[in-house]
């Protein structure tokens, strides 16, 4: 397995213990702990850089309390935990970890509410301090993706557009980066929507010109390609793609 991110969409099980759905698939549910025990051999088998572990958390506190003991008994120390989170720590530091990733609360004192029967409707407005159990909160690692972005329009726009640009990007973890490729249309009214893409690591890419062979939103191989020329620099502390 060298899959970096996971995300896992935990509800309440009626047996007490924590269950993974997959959503509009004949997938059926299985318990929380399986998954678990299912990733954690396979961590570092490729890479020794850290793994996500994107809980989509629905649960209830009591649950949450079983996700935290699950969490801790399965992967041990692997869990980053940090007093200080405001410090970004870099590549090197996370090796051989996990980082979860879920709504968080800060909270001092562990502090567990039992929330009063809510309609739907009443739902929406319960504070995240209400929902989130503190021993699993305590897992938990703030992130945010940062893209490298740049977009061009194409100079001659038809059966095979022209954009005669030069992008650069200065990147500081190349083993960690991730090139993609996209092609949209323009819309004047609403979001402009995706033609195709491809995406590959950064230390793959080989220098020179090179064919891009696209795909289609659901991954199905297409008949275009992207002409690109590509130069890699390595700096002492950076890399300038």
């Amino acid at each position: 397995m060298n899959c970096r991110h996971f995300l896992v969409d935990c509800y309440d099980g009626p047996d007490g213990q924590p269950r993974v759905y997959h959503g509009f698939t004949f997938i059926k549910s299985c318990p929380f702990e399986t998954i678990i025990r299912a990733i954690q051999p396979h961590l570092f088998t490729v890479s020794p850089y850290p793994v996500v572990l994107d809980i989509e958390n629905h649960c209830t506190p009591d649950q949450q309390k079983e996700m935290a003991r699950i969490l801790k008994e399965i992967l041990g120390d692997k869990p980053l935990q940090t007093d200080t989170p405001f410090i970004l720590p870099s590549p090197d530091d996370l090796k051989y970890k996990v980082l979860i990733r879920s709504p968080k609360v800060v909270q001092t004192t562990p502090v567990t509410k039992t929330l009063p029967p809510q309609d739907e409707q009443n739902e929406l407005f319960i504070s995240a301090s209400e929902r989130v159990d503190y021993e699993f909160s305590q897992l938990l690692i703030y992130l945010q993706n940062v893209p490298y972005r740049d977009y061009a329009y194409a100079k001659r726009n038809c059966l095979n557009p022209i954009w005669d640009e030069t992008m650069i990007f200065n990147i500081s973890v190349p083993e960690l980066c991730l090139v993609r490729f996209v092609v949209l249309d323009s819309d004047v009214v609403g979001s402009d929507d995706i033609l195709s893409s491809f995406c590959l690591p950064l230390t793959t890419m080989q220098i020179g010109y090179r064919h891009i062979h696209l795909r289609k939103t659901d991954d199905d191989p297409t008949y275009s390609t992207l002409f690109v020329h590509v130069n890699i620099q390595n700096y002492n502390d950076s890399t300038k793609l």
